[in-house]
């Protein structure tokens, strides 16, 4: 009772659009919900600039490139139609790592985002092995996608796991399709999904988790 009325109050603040409140059917484990507001003229085309929308509607920093160390951005979506969201922060002052998760719903032509997880982590070991380890799996360098745009292409739809890294002279974005698909044929393929094993093992999470894919 009382996250639905926390959940009314802020739809409420959008006045033409509270009279169908997404909190009539808000999911299980939902934190907070959004109204998605779209940037005018934006093509889902535009994959930077809608990433960059997006996150502005999900009360993250937009990424443009200049960042006083690496912010390292991951989105990666389940096979729940969960998008999850690796925050990873890294400068001379110290490190951090956000996670957050979410999901998507259109009523009466509102675009509804619901966050059902969003917190802090921190390695098991230490940030500097950390992310002395992360450059076993090419991170944040990034390797260039190696699939054959056939194999890709062979597929009617296609699931991407997206980066943005951030540094103090370049902002850089890569995609590569559904890495826990194509691992065994792909090397670049491998590394993404080793890094999330790696991820997932150092800080008590299960983003992307291969455990369902033992057998793919």
């Amino acid at each position: 009772m009382v996250f639905a009325a926390i959940c009314s109050a802020i739809l409420a603040c959008h006045g033409h659009l509270s009279k169908t409140s997404a909190a009539e059917a808000v999911e299980p484990g939902t934190l907070k919900v959004i109204v998605y507001h779209e940037t005018p003229g934006l093509s889902f085309k535009d994959k930077v600039g809608f990433k960059r929308n997006l996150a502005h509607n999900l009360g993250l920093p937009v990424l443009t490139g200049g960042y006083s160390g690496l912010h390292l951005r991951v989105w990666a979506r389940d096979s729940t139609n969960t998008t999850w969201v690796i925050d990873l922060r890294k400068t001379s002052k110290g490190c951090g790592c956000t996670i957050l998760s979410y999901t998507g719903r259109m009523k009466d032509t509102i675009y509804y985002i619901y966050i059902h997880e969003q917190r802090d982590v921190k390695p098991k070991s230490d940030w500097v092995n950390f992310f002395n380890k992360l450059e076993k799996y090419h991170i944040p360098e990034m390797e260039k996608r190696t699939l054959p745009k056939d194999r890709e292409f062979s597929f009617t739809s296609m699931t991407y796991v997206q980066f943005e890294i951030d540094e103090p002279n370049e902002y850089r974005y890569i995609e590569y399709p559904d890495p826990i698909f194509f691992r065994n044929e792909d090397k670049t393929s491998k590394n993404i999904d080793e890094f999330f094993r790696y991820f997932n093992a150092e800080m008590g999470t299960t983003i992307y988790d291969t455990g369902n894919y033992e057998n793919g």
